[in-house]
């Protein structure tokens, strides 16, 4: 046994011998892997979140998390000449941007989705096929929008290469590709419906992947992706086997009780089938016959029935199966209290743990499709309030310059809210930003202190005294101190003789 596990090189995981000679020892193009895997991983994926409950809660917290509920929103940072003091007109500006931005809740061209929506849509589709598109068009007058800018989905297996044309140097996938190997366009497939025939070569459609001006057509949202590859797989690639296995374990236990819970009645008679005829349930006991919960089964009276005798505890299945979601969840960062609700299961360290390992991997998917998506999505929304004269810029002014701004993210709900907040005082009176540390709690520092200056004058409009002002009005005055005492005078000091 020691011999035949013996190696004589440097690793031992790149040895050949019995232990590890199945493993594979080679890798593939990724390129090559997502095109004869990734489409598999897609389905096999979505049956993972539309059947299973667990997977399917596993999905709606990284996208409840990613999004909040009010999603993503852009706090313009614009500064025309970079000085640290911001003046009165680029904070006009700012706002301007900001109200542009919030104003175009209407992007869909279908115009089913909300701007919310369709972000959720783009990130759900990525997480689970892997990647999602959308596509920019432009549709004056739609009714409710506030700009032609508009933006349609894309599904990843729409994007494809056209009939006759094979993967090349400047083709791969339905992505084309320039002579540095960046992509320049993609190729749509029409939508397939029922009964259509194979749409011919002049039925695709081209994107170019940039417009003349330098913005972008195309959202590209990534779910994993590969270094080397053009395209994403499915974020719940490593979770697909287990979960396959934890299903055949479910299906059997699932089988084992009810067999317990089933207790058929059996009734003896000289007609058995008579009685059952007679009967609402129509049963009749004969080969194959099922037993269900509550039957009632009609049999001669010279028949005999026999009861197997069962013995299934499944004592240890909770214990079987928070081990296993542990490593599912593990596949994606996520905290399998958080994901199931358990945290009334823990102690109060333990759930804000886990609530900061939660909020830490969201932060991730956060930064991720703000740069994917968010950005792209306000650009374009700015760009058409520049041309149409609503929004107004120095002519040189570069436009990562005028995008140049911060994202709110959603706020944050922890255990202990005081503790929190006892945090923040100690940062501040530290010297740290509030900005900042308002920001890591998912609220707008600015739009809090503009919303506190509104409640106070509405409250001083309506005779109605501030929480604040009350508690410094019931504090006594500090008692003025009583004045000095003179010291006395000091005893003369003996005259000192002269030698």
């Amino acid at each position: 046994m020691t011999a035949a596990l013996q190696f004589s090189g440097a690793w031992q995981g790149a040895a050949g011998n019995r232990l590890m000679g199945p493993w594979r020892v080679w890798e593939n193009d990724p390129n090559s892997d997502w095109t004869n895997e990734a489409a598999s991983l897609s389905v096999r994926a979505w049956d993972l979140v539309r059947n299973d409950p667990v997977m399917a809660a596993l999905l709606t917290a990284k996208i409840i998390g990613t999004h909040g509920a009010e999603g993503l929103r852009l706090r313009s940072q614009y500064s025309a000449d970079r000085i640290e003091a911001v003046s009165d007109a680029e904070v006009e500006i700012r706002r301007h941007v900001e109200d542009e931005v919030a104003a175009a809740t209407s992007i869909d061209a279908t115009g089913l989705m909300t701007r919310h929506e369709f972000e959720e849509a783009l990130d759900e589709l990525a997480t689970v096929s892997g990647e999602s598109f959308a596509v920019r068009l432009f549709i004056p007058d739609r009714p409710g929008a506030t700009t032609a800018t508009c933006w349609r989905i894309i599904r990843p297996e729409r994007v494809c290469n056209p009939p006759g044309k094979t993967d090349s140097n400047a083709l791969y996938q339905g992505l084309a590709l320039d002579d540095n190997g960046a992509i320049a366009g993609i190729w749509i497939a029409p939508p397939r419906r029922m009964g259509s025939a194979m749409p011919r070569h002049d039925d695709w459609a081209f994107v170019p992947w940039y417009a003349e001006d330098g913005s972008r057509n195309v959202i590209h949202r990534i779910g994993k992706r590969m270094p080397g590859s053009y395209r994403g797989v499915s974020l719940f690639a490593a979770n697909i086997p287990l979960a396959k296995q934890i299903k055949g374990v479910l299906d059997a236990y699932v089988v084992a009780k009810r067999v317990q819970a089933c207790h058929p009645i059996f009734i003896s008679c000289d007609d058995p089938l008579a009685a059952a005829a007679a009967d609402r349930n129509g049963a009749v006991w004969g080969p194959n016959t099922t037993l269900e919960p509550g039957k009632v089964y009609y049999v001669g009276r010279d028949a005999s029935v026999n009861f197997s005798t069962w013995s299934f505890q499944g004592a240890d299945m909770r214990e079987f199966l928070d081990t296993l979601y542990r490593n599912q969840f593990a596949a994606l960062g996520m905290p399998i209290d958080v994901v199931l609700a358990q945290l009334g299961n823990t102690n109060m360290a333990a759930s804000r743990s886990a609530w900061l390992q939660y909020y830490r991997q969201c932060t991730r998917w956060q930064d991720d499709h703000i740069e994917q998506v968010s950005r792209v999505l306000d650009e374009a929304i700015i760009r058409e309030a520049v041309a149409r004269g609503r929004l107004s810029f120095p002519a040189d002014m570069p436009w990562p310059r005028i995008m140049c701004g911060r994202y709110v993210r959603p706020p944050r709900s922890m255990p202990d809210p005081l503790k929190e907040a006892m945090a923040v005082k100690a940062w501040v009176e530290l010297g740290r930003d509030r900005t900042g540390l308002f920001a890591e709690s998912g609220v707008d520092f600015r739009d809090s202190i503009v919303q506190r200056a509104d409640d106070d004058r509405w409250m001083e409009s309506q005779g109605v005294e501030s929480a604040e002002d009350a508690a410094e009005a019931a504090e006594p005055a500090p008692a003025e101190a009583e004045p000095a005492k003179p010291d006395e005078e000091a005893p003369p000091k003996p005259e000192e003789k002269q030698p």
